[in-house]
Parts: C-alpha cells; sequence; structure tokens
C-alpha cells in the first residue's frame, strides 16, 4: 500500500499497537478531520478506514489550487532538536502540514520541506533532519497564521462532527456587506491578497496571481462551503483581525497613500476632466466616478455626453485618414461605440475605410515578396511560396497578375531521354553469353544478381527478345 505524510489511507489493513485506536489515529495524528470540516461533502471518503490514498488526495482538491509543487512533509528545524534532545528521533508534527503554514506557531521560525523526488515507493530514513534547513526567523503575520491555524486544528479535534458555515454574518459584522446585501469584494480581496503575501517566504502556488482576482475568491464568497482548506483559514484569520463595523475603505488603504480613491476622484472632477480619463488615472469603473459625483452632488454632467457637429467632423477627418476607432476614441474621450456609429452613418466612409485596407494589405504583401526576391536573387517560386506564404496567398487570390508576372520565370523540366532497348538488348546478350559460357546459373534470378540486379531480365524480359533466345538455348527459365 502506499503511505502520506499526513493522510492515513486503507486503515481497516493496519495493524495498529495494543491500546491504539483506528478513531483516536485518525482524530490525533492525521488531518483528515481538517480536510472533513472544510470539506464536508467529503467527510464520509475521509472518514472511511477503506478509503485508498488516491481517493483521499482527489477528495482534498490539491490539484484547484495550482498545487504545481511534488510531494512534500514540512518541518520545523528547532522542533527537530528538541524532538532528537526528548525523545531520540525526530518526528512530523501534524500542525505542520495544514496547507498554506509555513511558520512554526511554537518557535516562529520558517518550516523546510523535505521532498520526494518522482514516486517513491519505499524510502528509508524519512524522517526530518536537523542539517536539511537553516533556522530563519518568520515574520509576525506568518507566526500569528500559523498559531491561528493550531487553534482551528485544535477546535476541530475537539468537535469533529461540526462542519464550516456561510461568512454572511461576519462579513456583515466587519462592514463588508452593503445596504442592499452585496458584498464589497474589491477592499476584502485587496486585503486578503496582502495579508497571502506574507504568509509564504516565497512564491508559492497557493498565492491569488493578482491582487484584484476576485475569482479566487468568488466560490468562497457566494457561500459554497467545499474550498480549499488554505481559502477558510486566510479568511476567519483577516476577518477575525479586524475591527467590527470600521470603515472598510479607509481601514484598507495604505498608510502611505495621502489620499485615497474617493478624494482623488473628487479632485480630478474639479479639474472638469472627463469620466473615461478619471477612470483611467484611479484605475476604477466610470460607473464609479459616476458615484462620486452623485455623491458629492456634481450632477451637472451626468447627462449624456452630445457629440457637437465640430467633434464630429474631427472624427471623420481622422476616420478617412485610416485611423483605429480605438485610437480615435481616446484622443477626444469617446467610446469606440460612438466612433462606429459616426463611421457608419457617414455615407461612403465604410466603402472608403475598405478600399484602404485593401489597399494598405496590398502594399504590404507586395512589399514583403519584392523584399523576399531581393534577397534571395537565386530563388525559386516554391521557395517564395514556402518563406512567404501569406503574402503570396493573398496576392494569389485578389492580384493574380501582379504576382504572375513578379515571380521568377518558371524553370523548365529537363526532358529525359528514353532507352534504347534493342541496343541494350544486343549488348545484354553478348554479356549473358559469356557469364552462361563460364559458369553455370541455376536461375535467371542468380543470373540477374550477377549482372547488377537491375530486374532487366524479370521485368522487362519481353523487351530483351535476343537475351531470353540465349538463355533459351542454356536452359535458364
Amino acid at each position: 500500500m502506499s503511505a502520506h505524510p499526513f493522510l492515513a489511507s486503507n486503515l481497516d489493513k493496519l495493524k495498529l499497537p495494543d491500546g491504539e485506536l483506528v478513531d483516536d489515529v485518525v482524530l490525533q495524528q492525521t488531518l483528515l478531520p481538517f480536510f472533513a470540516y472544510y470539506l464536508p461533502t467529503y467527510a464520509n471518503i475521509f472518514y472511511s478506514r477503506s478509503s485508498s490514498l488516491q481517493m483521499l488526495t482527489r477528495a482534498c482538491q490539491f490539484s484547484t489550487i495550482r498545487e504545481t509543487d511534488n510531494l512534500s512533509a514540512k518541518y520545523c528545524p528547532v522542533c527537530v532538536y528538541e524532538d532528537i534532545y526528548n525523545f531520540g528521533v525526530a518526528y512530523w508534527h501534524c500542525h505542520h502540514q495544514v496547507p498554506g503554514v509555513e511558520a512554526c506557531h511554537a518557535h516562529g521560525v520558517w518550516l523546510g520541506h523535505y521532498n520526494l523526488q518522482g514516486r517513491s515507493h519505499l524510502v528509508g530514513g524519512y524522517l526530518p533532519r536537523s542539517a536539511s534547513a537553516s533556522i530563519s526567523p518568520c515574520n509576525n503575520i506568518a507566526g500569528d497564521f500559523s498559531k491561528f491555524a493550531m487553534g482551528e486544528l485544535e477546535k476541530i479535534r475537539n468537535d469533529p462532527s461540526e462542519r464550516v458555515g456561510s461568512y454572511k454574518q461576519l462579513l456583515d459584522q466587519k462592514g463588508f456587506i452593503t445596504p442592499h446585501g452585496n458584498v464589497r469584494r474589491q477592499p476584502l480581496v485587496q486585503e486578503l491578497r496582502s495579508v497571502c503575501t506574507e504568509l509564504f517566504p516565497e512564491s508559492s502556488p497557493l498565492l491569488p496571481s493578482d491582487s484584484r482576482d476576485i475569482k479566487y475568491w468568488a466560490s468562497l464568497l457566494s457561500g459554497c462551503p467545499n474550498q480549499h482548506p488554505f481559502k477558510h483559514l486566510v479568511m476567519n484569520f483577516v476577518l477575525m483581525r479586524m475591527p467590527d463595523k470600521s470603515p472598510v475603505i479607509s481601514a484598507l488603504v495604505s498608510p502611505s497613500k495621502k489620499q485615497d480613491s474617493g478624494s482623488l476622484c473628487r479632485a480630478l472632477l474639479d479639474e472638469n476632466l472627463s469620466y473615461s480619463e478619471i477612470a483611467r488615472r484611479i484605475k476604477k469603473s466610470r460607473c464609479y466616478v459616476k458615484g462620486v459625483a452623485l455623491r458629492f452632488g456634481q450632477t451637472e454632467r451626468l447627462s449624456p455626453t452630445i457629440l457637437t457637429k465640430e467633434l464630429i467632423s474631427k472624427v471623420v477627418n481622422m476616420a478617412k485618414k485610416g485611423f483605429h476607432r480605438e485610437a480615435i476614441a481616446r484622443r477626444y474621450g469617446i467610446s469606440s461605440g460612438s466612433v462606429e456609429m459616426l463611421i457608419s452613418t457617414t455615407e461612403g466612409l465604410v466603402a472608403w475605410r475598405k478600399q484602404c485596407r485593401f489597399e494598405s494589405k496590398q502594399r504590404r504583401s507586395k512589399c514583403q515578396i519584392i523584399r523576399y526576391m531581393q534577397c534571395h536573387p537565386n530563388a525559386i517560386r516554391q521557395e517564395v511560396k514556402s518563406n512567404c506564404q501569406a503574402a503570396f496567398f493573398w496576392l494569389y487570390k485578389h492580384s493574380k497578375e501582379w504576382l504572375n508576372t513578379s515571380l521568377p520565370k518558371k524553370s523548365k523540366t529537363r526532358q529525359v531521354e528514353r532507352v534504347d532497348w534493342a541496343k541494350r538488348d544486343s549488348e545484354l546478350a553478348v554479356k549473358v553469353r559469356d557469364l552462361l559460357k563460364c559458369r553455370k546459373f541455376r536461375s535467371r534470378a542468380e543470373l540477374e544478381i550477377t549482372l547488377g540486379s537491375h530486374g532487366w531480365l524479370t521485368s522487362k524480359k519481353s523487351k530483351l527478345p535476343k537475351t531470353m533466345m540465349i538463355m533459351k538455348l542454356f536452359k535458364i527459365n
């Protein structure tokens, strides 16, 4: 059977020492109750004595959290020294193996990793080693998170029948629920990301990819309990550290910032900048900017923007010159949809832009073919076609006449001289007669091999009557 550092599988096959019960081993010496608490759908698999290691690892959902590292067990270097001093041998501590815990709650140092290379079915001396990792102190957040995870593990062991609940009430206590019952996700996700970056000594696959990666936490916030335990631990840890009913925006903005997004947005509104420009500068949406304007009573610019004749004329002129609609929109601070509307409603402008794009594509393709032939003057048509495929086939479809006149001239095919079988028959008859006089051949194939294995005496015998007559005289079939 296969063994795992903190997931005991195939318990019905194990022979335990006298006095030890299977339930006690599962509860106190494994993380099975921990995963059963945070993944209640798979609780029956975790507590089943016949569950295999493959079933347990699938139920733990390691692959859904981008867990790309090799299988490893974690240990504290200081705990290793203490275990050797007290017991004579070091052992794996179960609370060190909690996903996301990278610091020792007792000594405040970073944990070391003992990796298994490949699928090692038998590893001798698979125990923590004191000299395999250096001792380095961890930061305060990582140490506090390790203590918090240890406390949660003890609570679960004391009451293994309990299951994880919803975070709606706790989020409401901390001020993350709007009056309409929605979750203020952006400030919450930013705080979760900032805490996650402090929990690991280096980059980890458990970290969300971006500070605004709402999808990473979306399932947890929507009330789906079956999530990776690391997400639950970080959510509880962050919410427990925050005071009740705190002003969300002011509490989550870094103290080094002199002004938050709201005050910066208001200052830019006073400068009469467009909503789109303000949204780009503060990295928020236009709806957020409109909300701030409504909050401070600046409603004079909330009416729809009217396209003046002067602005329409400028947009049409740039469109005639071939500028992209998004570039025109950025130039005049309007949406690309408005630019597209003006282009489509101006008579003949769409056809003109299509003609411009066609001619530009034609010039670009011709230039590519001409430059290639200038760099390779001895190239043949097939080489031009292979190295300039996109330009070649576009011109073949839209400008075939130019392509045929500009490509290198076709090389003349070489005419293969035909074989004079009468002459060859006379020459071969002489050779066959001389050979048959000198030695005896058992078959035509043997004679063919002596002549050089050309296949003339077998596949071309109808074209060699003299040779066949001589072979018949010497009785060779």
